[in-house]
């Protein structure tokens, strides 16, 4: 037997409707018993906000796992890389290289893939969706943005993980 909270619950699951039980009585004041309206509210909108996140997050799951696991496979089994031209900056033969290639891709170029590489991608592809490759470690280069300072000195991405805390809590 379901009570009326419960069934509450449930039909705001099935519409994707935002719930949230808030008990109030005729006595219901701030500070007395219960609470304002304006933290129901705020309650209420963070219970929505939520709801929100996480359909988005499931309608791009599946696209941001199969890019994930092809970057996995790049990186198990690389391609050779090109060898890199002589001078592609005219000031780099003076200064001995120490001058970037502004406004070029100074990543290195990998070269097409061969027969062999995509036999052995799709071999590991295969091995990554079977999950005998979940014990492996990879090591990623991640690159941080020096220039991303949020408020008072902090980094955006803890200011971030900070907002994220508060609003799961």
């Amino acid at each position: 037997m379901l009570g009326k909270t419960e069934i509450a619950r449930r039909m705001a699951k099935v519409v994707g409707a935002p719930f949230i039980k808030v008990e109030a009585t005729k006595f219901t004041e701030v500070g007395y018993v219960g609470r304002d309206v304006e933290s129901m509210v705020r309650d209420l909108v963070d219970v929505s906000v939520r709801l929100v996140k996480a359909q988005k997050k499931s309608l791009v799951q599946d696209e941001a796992t199969a890019k994930a696991n092809e970057k996995l496979v790049k990186l198990l089994v690389p391609s050779m890389k090109k060898k890199a031209s002589q001078t592609n900056n005219p000031l780099e033969s003076l200064f001995g290289g120490a001058i970037p290639n502004f406004g070029q891709n100074n990543e290195d170029e990998e070269e097409p893939p061969t027969e062999e590489i995509k036999t052995k991608r799709s071999e590991i592809k295969r091995q990554l969706e079977e999950g005998k490759l979940e014990k492996e470690k990879v090591r990623i280069k991640v690159e941080q943005d020096p220039g991303a300072i949020g408020m008072l000195g902090t980094n955006q991405n803890q200011q971030n993980a900070r907002d994220d805390e508060s609003i799961n809590a």
